[in-house]
């Protein structure tokens, strides 16, 4: 892993290549923009407890908000254009990781109501104890994306 960093392959924090954030997140912008979007509601068994994956999670955090951030920098861009193309795909992507890390936080707000009334968004986070390194994760994951964003 530190050679790979040190040869510029990873993501800046390796552990997003490592943990698959980074590709999930990838994934869900790919799959609203051919239109292959659910509510993460759907996903979820009549009845039973469903755990939601990483990209389902970030599927319903992009339709939540991360789609906020795109269409605000669409306004954006009418009103002051991009010097080029690279410029306004970094503005974009900074735009949706600002609405996903806001949306991770109001995950991370709601995860005790949600997992009272057996829902489970985050993935491998349980609020019993056991899984800490998880919850440290989705903060992390919620940091890394506001400091993306706030970049915009």
């Amino acid at each position: 892993v530190a050679e790979a960093k040190a040869r510029g392959f990873t993501e800046p924090d390796p552990r997003d290549d490592l943990s698959g954030m980074d590709v999930a997140r990838k994934v869900a912008m790919l799959a609203r923009e051919i239109g292959l979007q659910r509510e993460l509601e759907e996903l979820m068994a009549r009845g039973t407890v469903r755990r939601a994956t990483p990209l389902e999670t970030t599927c319903w955090a992009y339709r939540a908000a991360g789609c906020v951030g795109a269409y605000w920098d669409e306004l954006i861009e009418a009103e002051h254009p991009s010097r080029s193309a690279r410029e306004r795909r970094a503005r974009r992507r900074a735009a949706v990781r600002l609405g996903l890390g806001l949306q991770e936080v109001n995950l991370l707000r709601d995860a005790h109501e949600d997992h009272r009334r057996g829902r489970r968004l985050l993935a491998g986070l349980e609020l019993d104890g056991s899984t800490p390194e998880a919850e440290r994760a989705w903060i992390a994951r919620a940091r890394a994306d506001l400091r993306a964003g706030f970049a915009y």
